[in-house]
């Protein structure tokens, strides 16, 4: 006999990791009223809930009245993932000598529902972290790992992944036509790779290939990223395409869990 499972998730811990996941890059601080939009929990709970995460160090008041901000203790579970995690582990160390050999930025993201979420990054010599740091999302639609992920799953679950999906307007070069991205999700299934050229950020761009599980579906991706006229060259976008293709069928043969 099947568990209902509803009767088995503790509402109140649901609850809590809801505040946490409400902070991001573009809502850092927030007070109650802020935290109800997003959450959907009301006031007199997260009253409760704030005041317990901040006794538990994970959030702290900050110097606006009302308001609240994440600490560093979330970053203990991180760093307890990259420590940990079988895929990171395996994954680290390929990164760096893509970077070193290429010269670019080298990153291992991981499909996280309608959105890639970078794991690992290693970035090139003229690179800073705050590109896109480890953490950061991005519609999965919108992005070359994304892309070469979506291009090895079932046809209903990318269908779902579209219909949820709102696309960013973030350079002038972002697609905002779903047709066009299915077509380029049809197009990195043929070729095993997939490019996004200036649609994240302005003047940069990206190639990316799957990582699949042990089931042979994909679940991450190994990318380079590079400048947008780097990638125009369809001799260096071939090479660079080759390259990861390597490196992403290196990681899905050692055939992961999850």
């Amino acid at each position: 006999m099947e568990t209902d499972p509803s009767r088995t998730r503790i509402n109140v811990l649901e609850k809590a990791f809801s505040v946490l996941e409400a902070f991001s890059a573009s809502t850092p601080e927030l007070n109650l009223d802020g935290l109800s939009e997003l959450t959907g929990i009301g006031k007199s709970s997260l009253q409760r809930l704030t005041h317990t995460l901040c006794e538990l160090d994970y959030l702290r008041r900050t110097d606006k009245r009302g308001y609240y901000a994440l600490t560093h203790r979330p970053l203990v579970l991180s760093f307890a993932y990259l420590r940990f995690d079988e895929l990171a582990r395996a994954a680290s160390p390929l990164l760096g000598r893509l970077a070193d050999q290429t010269e670019l930025r080298a990153d291992l993201t991981l499909l996280d529902g309608t959105d890639i979420v970078y794991a690992v990054r290693i970035p090139s010599r003229v690179e800073t972290f705050s590109i896109s740091p480890a953490g950061r999302r991005w519609p999965a639609l919108a992005s070359a790992s994304g892309r070469a992920i979506l291009s090895g799953l079932p046809e209903e679950t990318v269908d779902a992944v579209f219909a949820q999906t709102e696309l960013p307007a973030a350079t002038t070069r972002s697609i905002l036509d779903k047709e066009t991205i299915r077509r380029a999700i049809g197009q990195a299934k043929v070729d095993g790779y997939a490019y996004q050229i200036g649609e994240v950020l302005e003047g940069a761009a990206a190639v990316a290939c799957a990582i699949n599980n042990a089931n042979g579906l994909p679940f991450a991706a190994i990318s380079l990223g590079t400048t947008v006229s780097e990638l125009e060259n369809i001799e260096r976008r071939r090479e660079l395409a080759a390259t990861v293709i390597n490196a992403a069928n290196s990681l899905s043969s050692l055939s992961f869990v999850n």
